[in-house]
């Protein structure tokens, strides 16, 4: 009953108030319950149920508020096969993305999240000759966030191996956005003149494919191509640092996916190979824009 109180009474001062304060305050209940449980034959002898009582009311209101805070989304797609499927996820009118999850089939291939504030565009692609599945989640809080602010955000995503990993391995990488307080929006300009602008490229995938390195985009447009170490190494005796030029080339991507292939060093084909470098930096560079993201390199 207290649960299910807090799902109705609560909505609209978190829309109005912004959700951190009854965010920490849930958590503080959620804590002071299980207090009073445990602490129960202490606090009250002979009278516990009482105290328990009391203890079942503030631990189920505090669950009921973070139901109206939280709130998880689950899709599953299925990645027909050698193709490269975008999905996405979003979240309610006042809720932001906060937290994604996917569960994939062995054999598929995860290009990456594209995590925006309200929703959550997963890329995915099977290789394989035959049809895959793959479980998508989102985890969404509710609530709006009260006065614009602005600020610097960075998300930060890290990945682990059972393997033993090289000294320099490149296991986590971070995404800054910057967030300006918004403003109210000018009228769109009627003068006539052009109103299309062309996207750059997606990165996706990079493979080793003989002295190439093959570097699977998608959007649309034209330009060149740079691979770097993300990370130092070492080939016999020279050291090479973080940044080091790999290889580099020249695309033209039409409406889809496109694969680039640039020849590699011979410096960085024998590391590729020897397993010294396992993940490159690849920078994109189209109508006065780079877009850089770190990768690791697949085999065969």
């Amino acid at each position: 009953m207290a649960q299910f109180a807090a799902d109705l009474y609560f909505g609209w001062p978190v829309n109005k108030y912004g959700y951190k304060p009854f965010c920490i305050g849930s958590q503080a209940a959620i804590v002071i319950g299980l207090a009073l449980f445990a602490c129960a034959p202490w606090i009250a002898p002979g009278h516990e149920m009482i105290v328990l009582a009391i203890a079942t009311v503030i631990f189920s209101a505090a669950a009921g508020l973070l139901e109206v805070l939280l709130s998880p989304i689950t899709k599953t797609i299925q990645v027909p096969a050698g193709q490269v499927v975008s999905e996405q996820l979003i979240c309610g009118d006042n809720a932001k993305g906060i937290v994604a999850g996917w569960e994939y089939d062995q054999e598929l291939v995860q290009l990456g999240n594209d995590p925006q504030p309200k929703t959550r565009v997963f890329k995915t692609w099977n290789p394989t000759s035959h049809p895959l599945n793959a479980t998508l989640y989102l985890l969404c809080l509710e609530g709006r966030t009260g006065t614009s602010t602005s600020g610097e955000y960075v998300n930060t995503a890290t990945v682990t191996s059972s393997s033993v990993q090289d000294p320099g391995a490149v296991l986590s990488d971070d995404a800054t956005v910057n967030v300006e307080a918004a403003s109210t929006p000018s009228a769109p300009d009627t003068s006539g003149g052009s109103d299309s602008t062309e996207a750059g490229p997606s990165v996706l995938a990079a493979r080793l494919s003989g002295r190439t390195l093959a570097v699977q985009l998608t959007g649309a447009g034209s330009g060149s191509l740079k691979v770097t170490a993300s990370s130092k190494f070492k080939i016999g005796n020279r050291h090479f640092r973080k940044g080091t030029r790999l290889a580099g080339g020249t695309f033209s991507v039409a409406d889809g996916t496109v694969t680039a292939r640039v020849k590699l060093s011979k410096t960085a084909l024998k590391a590729i190979r020897a397993g010294k470098v396992k993940s490159v930096r690849v920078s994109v560079s189209t109508g006065g824009k780079t877009v850089s993201k770190n990768l690791r390199v697949q085999r065969g």
